[in-house]
């Protein structure tokens, strides 16, 4: 066993999984998309044992689509997840948009405020960082990783992500 908590963090999207790994509040180990067509079951399942076997995570990290706008193949998605990750070995936790908000309080509430607390504590994903959405404009799909760290992030033991405000 480690000496340290590894999390995933993940979030489907329209053509696959994103996700964001987390060793500790300081460590990315890996991020990025992988694909899932249509968030068909067969891919997802494939998609998540890949990285279930790469990263072995201690946690996998969803969000909770209750409440949420996510349509049905994203729900369906999530709960083939979890599904896979207990059926791994690893736990499984929710959160909500709104435990995501309160979590990064400080840096403000929108998704590009969140992201951009991420980006500043993981410096190697502002290269990755969307530029703030305009009105009318679609959600880039990269955005999606900064939701899955987002995810990892909000259950951290011990988290501050105060500590990550503006001016850090």
């Amino acid at each position: 066993m480690r000496g340290v908590i590894r999390t995933v963090g993940i979030d489907p999207m329209r053509r696959g999984l994103c996700f964001a790994v987390i060793e500790s509040e300081e460590r990315l180990l890996g991020w990025g998309c992988t694909g899932a067509p249509r968030l068909l079951a067969r891919y997802v399942r494939k998609a998540i044992w890949k990285l279930l076997d790469e990263y072995d995570p201690d946690y996998v990290v969803l969000e909770a689509p209750e409440g949420s706008r996510r349509g049905r193949r994203a729900r369906r998605a999530i709960e083939i997840i979890q599904h896979e990750a207990l059926e791994y070995g690893s736990g499984v936790r929710r959160v909500s948009r709104r435990d995501v908000q309160r979590a990064f309080a400080s840096n403000g509430t929108s998704k590009h405020e969140i992201a951009q607390a991420v980006a500043r504590q993981f410096p190697e994903l502002r290269r990755s960082l969307p530029p703030r959405r305009k009105l009318g404009d679609s959600e880039r799909e990269r955005m999606n990783v900064f939701d899955a760290a987002s995810f990892a992030i909000t259950t951290l033991p011990g988290i501050e992500v105060d500590r990550w405000n503006a001016a850090g």
